[in-house]
């Protein structure tokens, strides 16, 4: 899956919840972005342990996204079709996969590993989405620029989508998806294929 390695980066690059004590409600875009390393706030002894890993990314990354925006975004003109029960499926969906990808593919350096570079926050759409680029910077490899978009919400400020050199979370799941509807139907939306 080509999200594995947008997942090892967005793993050096988004901040988490567990690094102070402000909710996403208080904390502006960049501020999330600049927060923390998740892999420094990762327990050891949790390293090789995949679902310890997914609690705690459950725990600390996933409060700062939108899911729902990243599901209708990734279904595309399909989402209206949806009923509540319907999206509300759709977008556990998307939080599970998105956990599961970063869960499979995060592998913890010593801490400060890697170099974190946060540009200014854009602000979009009457201020009411925001873009965070970031530059994440591990030797010996060349750097990797990180997007991060959030939207603003009752809750604050949350990210919907995440791009590693141009390669984006919620692209990648609604090229996923709509090959797999054309495949087998749009119901694929809302059931695993081994569900048929």
């Amino acid at each position: 899956m080509r999200l594995a390695g947008l997942a090892c980066c967005i793993a050096l690059g988004i901040g988490t919840a567990g690094a102070g004590t402000q909710s996403p409600a208080t904390i502006s875009p960049g501020r999330i972005v600049a927060l923390a390393r998740v892999v420094d706030f990762l327990p050891t002894a949790a390293t090789t342990d995949r679902e310890a890993v997914r609690a705690f990314l459950d725990e600390r990354l996933a409060p700062h996204f939108d899911f729902d925006t990243m599901a209708r975004r990734a279904a595309g003109p399909f989402y209206q079709r949806f009923s509540n029960a319907e999206r509300e499926k759709f977008s556990a969906r998307i939080r599970a996969m998105f956990i599961d990808a970063l869960a499979s593919n995060l592998v913890p350096g010593p801490p400060g590993a890697a170099r974190v570079d946060i540009y200014p926050t854009r602000f979009l759409r009457w201020g009411d989405e925001a873009s965070v680029l970031a530059r994440i910077t591990s030797a010996p490899t060349a750097p990797v620029w990180m997007t991060f978009r959030f939207l603003r919400t009752p809750e604050g400020w949350m990210a919907f989508d995440a791009a590693a050199n141009g390669f984006s979370a919620v692209s990648h799941f609604r090229t996923y998806f709509a090959a797999l509807a054309r495949q087998h139907g749009s119901g694929v939306f809302h059931r695993r294929l081994e569900d048929r």
